[in-house]
């Protein structure tokens, strides 16, 4: 099959340019920082809908949220006070 000289990106390709490999880069991008974070917002607001819808209020739902927060940030303050200190 021959192709237009429009078709190939070179002169030494090889087929028209939609019908090579590409190689896809691994690195990331501002979208993929985006995407990250609004998934992560989607599933605090999905579970604050389920919290507020099991517990009847929002409010409720929000103090058990802030429970879980506060449990959480004291478990990670234990674990960094009993870290030892590189030694000098």
């Amino acid at each position: 099959m021959r192709f237009s000289t429009l078709t190939r990106s070179s002169t030494g390709a090889e087929g028209p340019i939609w019908s090579r490999p590409r190689k896809r880069k691994r690195r990331v991008s501002a979208a993929s920082l985006v995407n990250t974070l609004l998934v992560l917002l989607a599933l605090i607001g999905a579970l604050t809908l389920v919290l507020s819808i099991r517990a009847g209020s929002v409010e409720t739902a929000g103090r058990t949220m802030d429970g879980w927060i506060a449990t959480a940030w004291a478990h990670g303050q234990a674990l960094i006070d009993r870290t030892p200190s590189p030694s000098r």
